[in-house]
């Protein structure tokens, strides 16, 4: 990925149903820099989705869990990865 300013704008579901939505989810990556940008959560409610039907989404911090693994996976230290999770 290009170092610049980037805009999730589209939650697409395939596989059940052909849903989207429409999101704002933004985040940056500098030139030269390894940015950790968080675990994006999207909660469907039970049932069948509709137009209009709302939905939750969050941006954790899920950094030791998600670097640990890829760490181990990669040999890497991985040290020089900041943290800027995506607004």
């Amino acid at each position: 990925m290009e170092a610049g300013a980037y805009r999730l704008t589209k939650l697409s579901q395939y596989g059940f149903s052909t849903f989207t939505a429409d999101m704002n989810v933004n985040f940056r990556v500098p030139a030269g820099q390894s940015v950790y940008i968080g675990r994006l959560v999207v909660e469907f409610p039970p049932g069948l989705l509709s137009v209009g039907t709302r939905f939750r989404v969050a941006v954790e911090d899920a950094r030791a869990s998600t670097l640990d693994p890829a760490r181990q996976k990669s040999g890497l230290s991985l040290a020089e990865v900041t943290t800027d999770l995506m607004k």
